[in-house]
């Protein structure tokens, strides 16, 4: 191979190294990040989420993770489920930090551009992302979680219907949204849903009967969190 032609290959190599690590970068207004509920997958909330914004899917609730549960269950209030609930935290910032990273150069140069960072979560999910949104997350958006937070702009959808969230409070909570005729899993398909359930028969969780209209509820909830996530780009 002749010396310019060697010559020539390395500048190719080097211009297509520079090209790859100065990746294309937007500016998004807005990057939701998703924590699931209990048993179910980031992408299962694609149908109420507003459209064409940045998103950022944690995957929390997998079968290894499910696993990890059932070798090492207990109780809400033990040291052992502290121990697990702040590894599970742990994995779960890492996980947001990274793709933060990956996706857009890193939170503090997001933060430059004036980015607003939010939080969706639905159910446990609530509880994860009340966690960690210190420092890092403009609002939380919630649906069948409710959280009490004065400290960041919090906004609850509640189901009407539903029977899981609504257990831990007297009345109707006050910092929640209404979504008439909804329930627990309203957010999320039948199949999704259905995952969620089996994870919580393999724990002896004790089943709970909801009802639901036969409206589809979706575009409420979709409505909603697109007001909200509308509201905060201005």
């Amino acid at each position: 191979m002749s010396f310019y032609k060697s010559l020539k290959n390395l500048l190719v190599s080097i211009l297509t190294c520079r090209i790859a690590s100065c990746r294309t970068y937007s500016k998004p207004k807005v990057v939701i990040v998703i924590f699931p509920g209990f048993g179910l997958h980031p992408r299962d909330y694609e149908d109420i989420l507003p459209k064409n914004e940045h998103r950022i899917y944690l995957n929390i609730w997998t079968d290894d993770e499910l696993q990890r549960i059932l070798d090492n269950f207990a109780p809400p209030g033990t040291e052992k489920y502290d121990n697990w609930f702040k590894s599970l935290l742990e994995k779960t910032k890492k996980k947001m930090m990274d793709s933060l990273k990956d996706d857009y150069l890193g939170y503090d140069h997001i933060k430059e551009e004036n980015t607003k960072i939010v939080f969706f979560s639905h159910s446990m999910g609530s509880q994860v992302a009340k966690a960690l949104y210190p420092g890092i997350a403009d609002m939380i958006m919630t649906y069948g979680g409710v959280l009490e937070i004065d400290e960041i702009l919090t906004n609850n959808l509640l189901g009407t219907e539903d029977k899981i969230a609504s257990k831990y409070f007297k009345g109707w909570p006050k910092m929640a949204k209404p979504v008439d005729g909804a329930n627990h899993f309203s957010c999320v398909s039948e199949k999704a849903a259905l995952r969620s359930l089996k994870w919580r028969d393999k724990l002896g969780i004790p089943k709970i009967i909801e009802v639901c209209s036969k409206d589809d509820q979706q575009w409420k909830i979709k409505r909603d969190l697109t007001n909200y996530v509308n509201a905060i780009k201005d």
